[in-house]
Parts: structure tokens; C-alpha cells; sequence
């Protein structure tokens, strides 16, 4: 960390927020550590109540590092309380340039089919996968694995210097009110597991109020059931990471199988954790976990 950065925290801490953003604006024009530094500005316009210059700042941060955690819970503190969480509104109008218009039929198998889409933004092709039911998903596969992803959504999240609700650009949102996860999806004649939800997979799919998790899931990404209306939900002993506020806010149980999982920007899940049903066999590693041996554990 530059010594621009260690003392603009170190005055950000003071709350004395004039002299923090003097720091943070002489390690951008140094280039010290530019990332940390549009989070320091972010954090300390934030804390002015300038929220739009925070804003800009942050977005300046995510475009450096769209993955970075700190950056990430500032979304959820900052960006998103004054947002609906259930319902289907469209904030950002423009078009997605993979419309649905690309979708081009590959094959009907067994109890569901499977539907390329076009590359996304990045080169990445999606596959829709639709049930007999009328159940829709879309997945990402690499060699014989796949996670669930929403199309379009991490195009629209970061826009035009400024951080928007993202929205389902065109593309149908599953709309069930129950959803089984399989285990397993066989996509070109290849089976892949389905080892990771990923962002934004269900966002605001607020019909979604049960869902059954594969049961080799290892990861479950940011924001991926934000908005949903689930209740209670049983989290496979394979899951090892889960990211910030990868959960709805209705959510009152959350049933744990296994090793404690690591948890991503810890402040976001402190809400949560008090929802926690861990394992009474492993009472004793969550209480050495970091993150949760601050929490009151309940056991089964």
C-alpha cells in the first residue's frame, strides 16, 4: 500500500474527509495503487453524502478490477438499498448487442433442451437450457464443468460511469416458482456438473420462492439469488465460497452440510449468519473459522 493510500485511510478513519480525498487524488495522479485509491475517493465522498461523485469513483474502481471484494460490498452498502429488490424493472434502456433474435436452435433431448446464444461481450457463449416445464436457466461450460449465469447482466451493471440495477436486457428470466438444479447438464454430447451459480443468475426472479441446489456446487457468486422470494435454503456439503449478498433479504434459514464455507466481504453476511443451521458434528470448526467464530452458532 503506497503511502498516499496509508494516509488517506488513515484521515478517512479520523472522518476527517477533506484531507482523505487530497490523499487518494495524489496517489491517482502518482499512480500508487490507483484501484485502492478510487475506493478511498469512493468511500470518502460516500461518507460527504456526495453520493454521485462516490459513485463515478467506485465505477472508476470496477472497471480496474471488476472482482474486487471491497468494491463489491460498496455496491450492496451504498447502491443498492434504494433499489426494489423484487419486481422486474428495467432501469437501462439501451440494447444488448447479443439479442434474443441470435438464439439459434441446437438440439431437444430427454427432459429438456438446450439452446446456444449468441457470444456475450467478452467471447463467452451461453446455453439456454429449457425444462419440459417451461423452467428456463442459462449456463456457461468449460470442459466438464458449467455454472448458471445470466446473460447480458454484468454488460449493463457498470454503465456510462455509473452503477445501475442490472437488468435481464432482453433475455427471459426464469419464472418458476420451484426449481430443482440437476446435478448434472449434457450439453453437445458432454456431461457437465454444475459446480457454481453466477452472478446475477436469478436476480430478481422474485417468483422463485424454492430452490434444490446441485450437489456438487462449490461456489455460489455475487448478488445470485438477490430478490428472489426464497425462504429457507439447504447449502450442499460441497459448497466452499459463497459471496456477498448472494441471498435475498427474506431469507430466514440457511441450512449448511458441510465444512465452513469461506465467506466473501464478511460485513454483507453478518445479516444472514444469524439464519445459520450448522452441523452439530462440526460445531467445532466453525467455531475456528474465521468469520465464524465471531457468530452466535445454532446447531442440528
Amino acid at each position: 500500500m503506497s503511502n498516499y493510500i496509508e494516509q488517506g485511510t488513515i484521515f478517512l478513519e479520523k472522518k476527517e474527509y477533506t484531507k482523505a480525498l487530497e490523499f487518494f487524488q495524489a496517489a491517482i495522479e502518482n499512480m500508487e495503487s490507483p484501484k485502492d485509491a478510487h475506493l478511498g475517493l469512493a468511500e470518502a465522498y460516500f461518507a460527504m453524502g456526495k453520493s454521485e461523485k462516490g459513485k463515478v469513483a467506485l465505477y472508476k474502481a470496477m472497471v480496474l478490477d471488476p472482482n474486487n471484494s471491497v468494491g463489491l460490498s460498496m455496491i450492496v452498502k451504498y447502491c443498492l438499498p434504494n433499489i426494489t429488490h423484487h419486481g422486474d424493472t428495467k432501469i437501462s434502456q439501451e440494447p444488448y448487442t447479443a439479442t434474443v433474435d441470435n438464439y439459434k436452435s441446437i438440439q431437444s433431448k430427454g427432459t429438456l433442451s438446450y439452446t446456444a446464444i449468441a457470444p456475450q461481450d467478452n467471447g463467452t457463449k451461453h446455453w439456454r437450457i429449457d425444462f419440459e416445464d417451461g423452467t428456463r436457466i442459462y449456463v456457461s461450460k468449460g470442459t466438464n464443468q458449467c455454472e448458471i449465469v445470466a446473460p447480458g447482466i454484468d454488460v449493463s451493471y457498470y454503465r456510462n460511469s455509473r452503477i445501475e440495477k442490472p437488468s435481464w436486457n432482453g433475455f427471459k428470466k426464469p419464472s418458476t416458482s420451484s426449481l430443482i438444479i440437476p446435478d448434472n447438464i449434457e450439453i453437445e454430447g458432454m456431461v457437465h456438473k454444475v459446480t457454481k451459480l453466477g452472478r446475477f443468475c436469478f436476480l430478481d426472479c422474485s417468483s422463485l420462492r424454492n430452490i434444490q441446489l446441485p450437489q456438487e456446487l462449490i461456489s455460489i457468486d455475487f448478488m445470485a439469488l438477490y430478490g428472489t422470494n426464497i425462504h429457507t435454503i439447504d447449502i450442499p456439503s460441497s459448497v466452499i465460497k459463497i459471496s456477498s449478498a448472494a441471498f435475498p433479504y427474506g431469507l430466514n434459514t440457511i441450512k449448511l452440510h458441510g465444512d465452513p464455507p469461506a465467506i466473501d466481504v464478511l460485513t454483507s453476511w453478518k445479516n444472514f449468519a444469524q439464519y445459520a443451521l450448522i452441523p452439530r458434528d462440526k460445531k467445532e470448526q466453525y467455531e475456528n473459522a474465521p468469520f465464524w467464530q465471531t457468530m452466535q452458532l445454532k446447531t442440528y
